[in-house]
């Protein structure tokens, strides 16, 4: 079993198992670091079944968000979204069965909406078998009148199906690409919730 640990720009940690080849496993226990705890563990399966679930908290206080709005859709398709059921502790579950890109949008009232994508394209059929699993526990922060926060448009993570560790991982290149506009929009976003949010016509903006 080979675990990576890396933490990405502040804010996603990855550990990743190794894929259906060995027993299956517990999901990692470990602390949040601002967005992401993300696992992935075989399941029984005969098909492209990645089964995701996880909790949407708020990144200050941790609290878990009350019915969270997430969606589910293929990253470059403009049909419906899918929309995921979620609990009064913020949790979420669901599949995805085809090998597609998806987009995972998170959104909640009063709060900057994140994304993710996920590439299930990848696997062969026999690696299929078994099938996987990843928790995706999300944080979601206030929105500050005037503060503008369109970088976070993109996703803030890619994962991918990698053959070396024959598993699910997240793209850290593109994670270090976005590491210096987000750390920078953090600081702002530090700094307006200090004076009690940006005087409008004066947002908080990325270069």
């Amino acid at each position: 079993m080979k675990i990576l640990n890396d933490p990405i720009y502040g804010f996603i940690t990855v550990p990743s198992f190794a894929p259906s080849h060995i027993p299956p496993v517990m999901p990692v226990r470990s602390l949040l670091i601002l967005i992401i705890l993300a696992t992935s563990v075989p399941l029984l399966a005969q098909t492209p079944n990645l089964y995701v679930f996880g909790t949407v908290r708020h990144m200050a206080t941790r609290d878990s968000i009350p019915f969270p709005t997430i969606h589910v859709q293929e990253a470059d398709d403009h049909a419906v979204p899918m929309p995921v059921v979620t609990t009064v502790r913020g949790r979420y579950e669901f599949e995805l069965t085809e090998e597609r890109t998806y987009r995972i949008l998170y959104k909640a009232p009063g709060k900057v909406a994140k994304s993710l994508e996920i590439d299930t394209h990848g696997p062969s059929a026999e690696q299929w078998v078994g099938g996987y699993s990843m928790r995706i526990d999300m944080t979601l922060f206030d929105s500050i009148p005037g503060a503008d926060f369109t970088l976070l448009n993109e996703p803030v993570g890619k994962a991918h199906w990698d053959p070396i560790t024959e598993n699910f991982i997240w793209d850290i290149a593109y994670s270090e690409s976005l590491r210096s506009r987000i750390n920078e929009i953090m600081e702002r976003y530090k700094a307006v919730q200090a004076s009690g949010g940006a005087p409008e016509g004066t947002p908080v903006t990325e270069e």
